[in-house]
């Protein structure tokens, strides 16, 4: 299973970034909502070439992010059980300072 890091949420976010793009630049926005765990995410893109205005950010869905010990009670009630859990696809430990958390199981 591959999920966004509850853990890293609650401790980087909210943060806005700037990406420049081969067109454009785009402005993100990550806020957190601690109370329901909820990653709120928006974005604004300007065109190079173009005069930048104020950005209103357009919200999509929330998300729920789970942390990995979130992760585990929720397994342990489906029968599974947690291996491991790793940081990325080249077998580094997860951290809560890892934005991706992927998390290897067994039925118990």
């Amino acid at each position: 299973m591959d999920i966004m890091n509850g853990s890293y949420a609650q401790t980087h976010f909210p943060c806005k970034l700037w990406d420049a793009g081969e067109k454009g630049l785009t402005l993100s926005a990550f806020e957190w909502e601690e109370d329901r765990k909820t990653l709120i995410y928006g974005q604004v893109d300007y065109m190079y070439g173009e005069a930048l205005y104020k950005p209103e950010m357009k919200e999509g869905n929330p998300i729920r992010l789970y942390s990995l010990d979130e992760i585990t009670e929720i397994f342990c009630k489906l029968g599974l059980r947690i291996c491991n859990s790793f940081a990325d696809f080249s077998g580094k430990p997860s951290s809560d300072n890892d934005i991706q958390l992927m998390v290897y199981s067994i039925r118990e």
